[in-house]
């Protein structure tokens, strides 16, 4: 088994620690990208146009968003209901 001089361990935990911080940073933005996109199917489906999933890159915005969606009154329930009494 082959062992590092002293010297190189230093080179060896910041090369360590770049493979590892990039690899944060590439699944944090992986994550965020795969929960922008759902949240714009979310608005698709629930009867809004979908570009308002793009509301949840901004960070303030994104904490209300799930509030308005939970509270509001979706455009596909009207439609539901139109349906319902024909």
């Amino acid at each position: 088994m082959a062992h590092c001089p002293p010297e190189n361990m230093e080179v060896v935990f910041g090369l360590m620690f770049l493979i590892f911080t990039c690899f944060g940073v590439f699944l944090a933005i992986g994550l965020h990208v795969l929960y922008v996109v759902a949240f714009c199917k979310i608005f698709g489906k629930a009867g809004y146009n979908w570009a308002l999933g793009l509301l949840m890159l901004i960070p303030i915005v994104s904490f209300f968003v799930p509030l308005y969606l939970a509270f509001a009154k979706w455009p596909i329930e009207k439609s539901v209901k139109t349906d319902s009494k024909s």
